[in-house]
């Protein structure tokens, strides 16, 4: 056992030990907390790694939630959460995608960014408007986002 490597969840209210014969860049298995490492003290009571990736069907060699390659990749899998595509600058309307959902009838589309600085730290104002059709029923639809502390 002591040719496996020791990992300690940072997180105060889980503090889970881990071994693995390779932890570099993982995740606890229990808080999804991050793990450092320490020697191996070799006390029983901790999880096999090694173990736990093959008992959930873990294909990656770094370990489930990690911070390599595999975390990139999931975090592009995951939907921005506006998508402003515009093909031409004479082609209009543009697409508009909101949590991955293209928004049709659209009216009106504002994005307003004012930084009062050179630090950039205020929210922008985002104003979507669109018609939404049911039968023989018309919506008119808003989406918006404001920061109320950028009136400032």
């Amino acid at each position: 056992m002591k040719d496996k490597h020791q990992g300690n969840c940072m997180n105060e209210e889980c503090r889970a030990r881990v071994i693995g014969t390779c932890l570099d860049g993982i995740r606890c298995p229990v808080c999804n907390g991050l793990v450092y490492p320490v020697p191996n003290d070799g006390i029983p009571g901790h999880i096999n790694y090694d173990l736990y990736k093959k008992n959930n069907n873990c294909k990656n060699t770094k370990g489930i939630n990690n911070l390599g390659e595999d975390f990139e990749e999931e975090q592009k899998r995951k939907e921005p959460l506006i998508q402003l595509t515009l093909d031409e600058y004479n082609k209009l309307p543009p697409k508009i995608f909101h949590k991955g959902e293209q928004l049709k009838g659209l009216i009106n589309i504002s994005i307003d960014w004012r930084t009062n600085d050179d630090l950039g730290e205020y929210l922008p104002r985002i104003n979507m408007t669109y018609i939404e059709r049911e039968g023989e029923n018309i919506y008119l639809k808003t989406i918006e986002y404001n920061d109320v502390a950028s009136d400032i």
